[in-house]
């Protein structure tokens, strides 16, 4: 999803984010909201993990596609 939006907002704008903030949210929200059904701890070393890989994997499918298009319209 987060990849998507990357696409779309680098494709019309020629702006990407690395959308570390908007996975470390959701996965907190995620996972506060699995904390009923799976007892399990999910910390600051936990965050971090989601954070780095959601940005990884977001930034890294978009990387070479958004700049250079826009770029190809002027």
């Amino acid at each position: 999803m987060l990849a998507a939006g990357n696409v779309y907002a680098g494709l019309k704008v020629g702006f990407t984010s690395d959308g570390s903030i908007v996975a470390a949210i959701l996965a907190v929200v995620l996972f506060r909201a699995l904390r009923r059904v799976l007892p399990s701890s999910y910390g600051a070393q936990e965050t971090n993990v989601t954070q780095a890989a959601a940005s990884a994997g977001a930034f890294s499918a978009v990387a070479g596609l958004t700049n250079a298009v826009p770029a190809m319209r002027l």
